[in-house]
């Protein structure tokens, strides 16, 4: 394992996540069927083990689980999931903001940009991609028209939602020193 992220905006911490971390919030927000339907996971049925077990499984390495926690509120809303290929030096990025009282406050952009910086000045990563559901509104909104991460490409029926029907996935990516 390697070693944990840390990075502070001004608004927010964001670090690795740790056992002590799997909270009955964070077990919540993965089993809300909203959020299961935003990361387009079949129900989960998280309990705190089961969560204890996930977080241990990230070795930030080649794949990382951030913890978002605003400082006004000294709590966690929400995390990141990233996964990177070593060989092609690519990172993938997952947001779900938990806390809805977040919802919609357009927070992604200064936490997005402070990972980018923190992984391209602190890894091997050369390129950060985020695959959004075309029908994800409440993410998308955070990409369009960024120029921190221009969209890339439209994947067509690039992936089976839990009730089989295909969705298109939309790329936004930034790449070191372009």
């Amino acid at each position: 394992m390697s070693s944990p992220v840390k990075i502070e905006t001004e608004n927010f911490w964001i670090r690795s996540l740790t056992i002590q971390d799997a909270d009955s919030r964070l077990v919540q927000w993965l089993n809300d069927q909203e959020m299961q339907d935003a990361l387009n996971l079949p129900k989960l049925d998280m309990t705190p083990e089961k969560l204890r077990q996930f977080i241990v499984s990230f070795n930030n390495r080649n794949n990382y689980i951030l913890g978002i926690f605003s400082k006004a509120e000294d709590t966690i809303i929400g995390f990141y999931t990233i996964d990177v290929n070593l060989q092609h030096q690519v990172g993938h990025l997952t947001t779900a903001i938990g806390d809805k009282n977040f919802w919609g406050k357009n927070i992604m952009p200064e936490i997005i940009l402070a990972i980018r910086d923190y992984f391209f000045a602190n890894t091997q990563v050369e390129k950060l991609s985020a695959r959004v559901l075309a029908k994800n509104r409440r993410v998308l909104f955070n990409f369009i028209g960024s120029p921190d991460f221009p969209f890339e490409a439209r994947l067509v029926k690039e992936c089976r939602a839990p009730d089989g029907k295909r969705l298109d996935l939309l790329i936004f990516s930034a790449i070191k020193n372009s």
